[in-house]
Formats: C-alpha cells, sequence, structure tokens
C-alpha cells in the first residue's frame, strides 16, 4: 500500500514540475485590472462595488435583493414579529457584507485571463472560435 501511494506521489510531483513549461503568457489589457482597495471601499454602498466592476446583472440582482430585505425587516419590525424581524436583519446584514466582499474578489480577479468575451452591455458571452472547433 505503501509503495502504491509512493508511486501516486512520485507522479503527481513529476507532473507538476514538468507542467509549468505549458504555462501560457497571456497579455492583459491594464485599463480592464480593477483596484480592490477602490472596489471595497466603493462597496460599502450596497451594490456600487459591483457598479464599479462592471457587473451590471451582480449589481441590480444584489441592490435588489438587498432592498427587499429591508422591506421585509421594516414592516416586520413595524408588526413586531420579532422572530421574523430578526431573521431579514441577518439577511441585510448577510447581504451587505457579501456584495462588500464579492466586489473585493471581482477586483482581484480582473487580472485574470479569461476566454471570455464581452458585449457592448458588458454582459459575459462564452467566445467560441468555430475555425479551432474544424481543426480538432
Amino acid at each position: 500500500m505503501s509503495l502504491l501511494l509512493f508511486k501516486s506521489n512520485i507522479l503527481i510531483a513529476f507532473i507538476l514540475i514538468f507542467s509549468i513549461n505549458y504555462c501560457q503568457n497571456v497579455e492583459i489589457d491594464s485599463s480592464e485590472i480593477k483596484n480592490p482597495s477602490i472596489a471595497w471601499k466603493i462597496a460599502f454602498v450596497p451594490g456600487f462595488g459591483q457598479l464599479y466592476n462592471e457587473k451590471y446583472i451582480k449589481f441590480a440582482t444584489l441592490t435588489s435583493t438587498h432592498l427587499y430585505a429591508i422591506k421585509k425587516y421594516t414592516t416586520l419590525r413595524k408588526q413586531g414579529n420579532i422572530t421574523k424581524r430578526n431573521t431579514w436583519g441577518w439577511w441585510v446584514i448577510g447581504l451587505y457584507f457579501y456584495g462588500i466582499l464579492d466586489a473585493y474578489v471581482d477586483a482581484q480577479l480582473s487580472s485574470f485571463p479569461s476566454k471570455v468575451k464581452k458585449d457592448s452591455l458588458n454582459l459575459e458571452k462564452k467566445q467560441v472560435d468555430i475555425l479551432e472547433m474544424k481543426k480538432k
């Protein structure tokens, strides 16, 4: 059993060491790289970090969900339903911090190369190259 484990570890190490030769040098447009420190500062206003990162669908989804949670919290507070009010209060807080964290991570990943093409609204579209498909 230990011999099999040893051989598999050697194989994994061999693959990891020699796969470095297959890394690609991908040029990234520096105008598309987002500053993470700006992203998390802007994200203190719910949804604005997603706008900074040009993630418009995330912005709309996160902002509308956040506003709905705030609305439920305030109506339940007026009704005096403490248990449900507290649950929606936690949703408000969770969505707030999720928006900040998501904006920071998206800004960090803006320098990561991707094979995704964006259309005029900056909505992501998967890039399909017909010539590459014919070659295979």
